[in-house]
């Protein structure tokens, strides 16, 4: 595990690469180190400099007297390798490496990155960078970096790939007053990385909330274990560049094509706890709340405002999230009626009228937190003729210290609130311009404490032991040099794993087919046993809805002369009954080359790809997380008793969900898989069609 102590409580430092040049990144880091109040050595290492900023400037870290805790590289890349074996032989086993010019302008970088990296493993050095800002640490306090001045002392972390999005984020908060435990930007992450990073932050006791900009990750599984044990203890606020780029192109199963990289890291962060945001506004705006609300015990929220229209913006927002409006017991509806004026709304949201006061504000407040039914409030102010902003803030302050519930306001206005959200903010109530992110703030608080109830529970351990029965037609499939499995094969497969498939036979001729369709019963569905084409419908060789003897011959016929034009290898043909009845949802997985299998449900059938109502979880997956998958599709209704529908067993689905999670884990030989349509009622889920490609 990364200890931070040689990177952020360093007893010395060196410079290699001080500048007295002004406008040199030598001469700003190395003023940046003695005026952010570091107490401890610093070393300048320059050989055209004696004296740099009153310092003793050395030739080479080679003749530097002392010990080196943390050394900092600010010097053309081709040098570099050398500068390395010198530290190597120093002993130091810390180095932030400032210099761009390596694997992000081409392979002569790359090739440098790499023998330096080389370097270090020999050495045991650990590196941050190249190509990065540095890092800042507000309470030691330490600024090694090209950014000015020290940002306010508070408990976020910032981790960051891109130097420009440090520079930005530095800014922007430096604005509205926000600071930083520590800042760390890892540039091109040759060695450290976020894993490290998230590995050494869980005991940083100096940081509460962990704030993020990724643009790629290198470790998948590691990330997952390490951003779900911080999660825990700590939120991990993101935001997540590069999602637009699909992360199967080539895909052939249903799963394949709408598992895309988006939907990869949404599940990657589900599974993870971490929060996932769009923007800078949108990551402070969660990481103040987060570093000052009490976890909330329930869901439940009441909206106070002295004006109609936000109230109501506030109520449609809660209605599209996972809070739910409060009902007000007797108690707090009688207590409300008798104190505030008639014209008042007392129903949730509360409306007290335009001309409310602070004391107004402050009763319906007091009488409102003290219900049974909630655990949060949302308060929404604009600037009347009557609102004493200042003091409102005040009450609701106070109110904050009496009870162990999160509140979020939500000042709206310019001039005339800002001294009131001073005041707000100050006594630690987060406030949003406007209120519908107010209430995106409550919902991802929720969100993260289900999500470590979630991390909690999760399934550590799996049964990998293989099938053999599974193993042996891999393994033909293999030698066959196949990669996909034809319908008997994967008939075979789910069979053992106790997912029960369509009743159905494998026949090589028409006499033979309609004795089958006899026996299982019209009508029948014939389809062709070959791995040489995947979807079968498009190219006839699929015939469905057979009703009697006549129809499946000339179907038979028909499927046999396509595949034949086709010229594709068969092996002869399935019959299937025919399931009318049940809802039609999917089940499927694709190996991501990252972060392992991806579990995908939904609403299945032949409109999957248009409707797009699918969830999706990084395997292994716990009953708890099945759970979640199933209820998070839009469409989940259907499942639970639609319109005098009898439920579906949502059990069973959770079982199946789970053993393809697992068959995913146990054999890595299989890329994707799909089950659509899968048919479930109350007391059957019979999978009609599946799909298995290898890798």
């Amino acid at each position: 595990m990364l200890k931070l102590d040689n990177f952020f409580n360093p007893k010395s430092i060196a410079i290699i690469g001080a500048s007295r040049d002004r406008n040199k990144l030598g001469y700003q880091i190395l003023k940046n180190i003695i005026y952010s109040g570091f107490k401890g050595r610093i070393f300048p290492v320059n050989p055209k400099a004696s004296i740099i900023l009153g310092k003793d400037s050395y030739e080479s870290v080679l003749k530097i007297p002392s010990k080196i805790d943390l050394a900092v590289i600010i010097v053309p890349n081709i040098i570099i390798p050398s500068i390395m074996e010198d530290l190597g032989k120093k002993g130091v086993k810390a180095v932030i490496i400032i210099s761009a010019g390596f694997g992000e302008t081409g392979e002569e970088g790359k090739s440098i990155e790499d023998n330096i990296l080389e370097i270090a493993r020999k050495n045991k050095i650990r590196i941050i960078g190249p190509n990065c800002l540095g890092v800042i640490d507000t309470f030691l306090p330490l600024n090694v970096s090209f950014a000015a001045g020290v940002p306010i002392k508070k408990n976020l972390a910032v981790i960051s790939q891109s130097g420009a999005m440090c520079s930005a984020i530095l800014d922007w908060a430096s604005k509205n007053n926000i600071g930083f435990s520590k800042f760390i930007s890892l540039g091109n992450k040759i060695d450290i990385d976020e894993v490290d990073l998230f590995r050494a932050l869980e005991k940083d006791k100096n940081s509460k909330v962990i704030l993020g900009y990724f643009e790629s990750i290198k470790r998948g599984t590691e990330f997952i274990d390490a951003a779900s044990r911080l999660s825990f203890k700590k939120p991990i606020i993101v935001i997540k560049a590069g999602l637009s780029k699909e992360g199967a192109k080539a895909a052939s199963s249903h799963t394949g094509a709408l598992a895309s990289n988006a939907e990869v890291i949404k599940a990657v962060f589900n599974k993870s706890g971490i929060i996932q945001v769009s923007d800078i506004e949108e990551l402070f705006d969660f990481s103040e709340a987060f570093s000052v609300l009490p976890m909330p015990k329930d869901n439940k929220v009441a909206v106070l405002a002295n004006a109609g229209g936000p109230s109501v913006i506030a109520a449609d927002a809660i209605s599209q999230s996972n809070l739910t409006l409060a009902k007000f017991t007797q108690n707090t509806i009688k207590n409300l009626k008798s104190k505030m004026p008639s014209s008042a709304s007392i129903s949730n949201p509360v409306d007290i009228v335009g001309d409310a006061d602070a004391k107004r504000f402050k009763i319906a407040a007091d009488i409102i937190l003290k219900d049974k039914n909630l655990s949060n409030l949302i308060v929404i102010l604009t600037p009347q003729t009557s609102t004493e902003v200042e003091k409102t803030a005040k009450s609701i302050v106070r109110l904050k210290k009496k009870f162990n519930k999160s509140i979020v306001a939500s000042f709206i206005g310019g001039k005339a609130i800002e001294k009131g959200v001073q005041i707000l903010e100050k006594g630690g109530i987060p406030n949003f311009e406007f209120p519908e992110r107010a209430v995106r703030v409550l919902s991802e608080l929720i969100k993260y404490k289900n999500s470590r109830k979630l991390i909690s529970q999760k399934k550590n351990h799996v049964n990998l032991q293989r099938n053999k029965n599974i193993e042996k037609i891999l393994e033909k499939a293999g030698l066959e040099n196949r990669k996909n499995l034809n319908d008997l094969e994967s008939k075979i497969i789910f069979n053992n794993l106790k997912i029960k498939t369509a009743e159905s036979s494998f026949v090589k001729t028409s006499k033979e087919a309609i004795k089958t369709a006899s026996k299982i019963g019209f009508p029948v569905v014939l389809k062709i046993v070959s791995s040489d084409v995947l979807h079968k419908t498009e190219y006839g060789l699929v015939k469905t809805n057979l009703v009697n003897g006549d129809e499946v011959k000339k179907s038979f016929e028909q499927i046999i002369k396509n595949a034949k034009k086709l010229k594709i290898k068969f092996s002869g043909l399935m019959v299937y009954q025919t399931v009318k009845s049940g809802t039609e949802l999917i089940i499927g997985a694709k190996r991501d080359s990252l972060f392992g299998p991806v579990i995908m449900f939904g609403l299945g059938g032949i409109y999957v790809q248009i409707l797009k109502d699918t969830s999706f979880c990084v395997a292994p997956i716990s009953k708890n997380e099945a759970g979640e998958m199933i209820f998070k599709i839009k469409g989940h209704d259907l499942l639970t008793g639609f319109r005098g529908q009898k439920p579906i067993d949502i059990k069973g689905l959770k079982n199946i969900i789970i053993k393809i999670s697992d068959l995913m884990l146990a054999f890595p030989e299989i890329q994707e898989l799909d089950i659509n349509p899968l048919k479930a009622e109350s007391k059957n889920l019979i999978t009609l069609d599946t799909k298995i490609v290898l890798k």
